[in-house]
């Protein structure tokens, strides 16, 4: 009867399924501006706006930006209105420049969204303009960049 018993137990350790071995690649994390900049540069490459359609043209950009601002500053902004947006940003820091484009772009967006108005072509490449300079100027450094201006004490990082 042992033997039995032992023969089962060998013959199920062979025969059992066998797990696949699972492999998790990690892939690096796209920072948020790698991101907008390439939707931005979608969004400029089908000519939207060209086409008549101004609505669709800025409601896309004001997403895209909006998006980027929820990854870039992890505030929630899609239940906010432009004027509670900018507020919220106010806290941060965040240079006048940059907050001039982004109140450009997102109150044009509002207009063109909601009032049904036609910017002029030179106004709708501004406002790409203002984009893709916003998402610029709020970027943030890498790691190793950052790491590389605080090291040392000296002017030339050394200690």
């Amino acid at each position: 009867m042992d033997d039995c018993v032992n023969r089962g137990i060998v013959y199920y350790l062979r025969n059992r399924p066998k797990a696949d071995a699972i492999i998790n690649i990690l892939k690096p994390a796209v920072p948020p501006h790698t991101i907008a900049l390439g939707k931005l540069a979608d969004l400029n490459a089908r000519k939207v706006w060209q086409q008549g359609d101004f609505k669709e043209y800025h409601t896309e950009l004001a997403d895209i930006i909006r998006e980027y601002l929820e990854q870039r500053y992890e505030i929630k902004v899609y239940e906010k209105t432009t004027d509670e947006i900018l507020t919220s940003l106010n806290n941060r820091a965040m240079n006048s420049e940059a907050n001039v484009l982004l109140t450009q772009l997102l109150t044009l967006a509002d207009l063109a969204k909601f009032a049904k108005f036609n910017p002029l072509p030179i106004e709708n490449e501004t406002s790409m303009d203002n984009a893709v300079a916003f998402v610029l100027k709020t970027k943030e450094e890498s790691k190793s960049t950052t790491n590389n201006h605080t090291r040392g004490s000296g002017i030339d990082g050394t200690i």
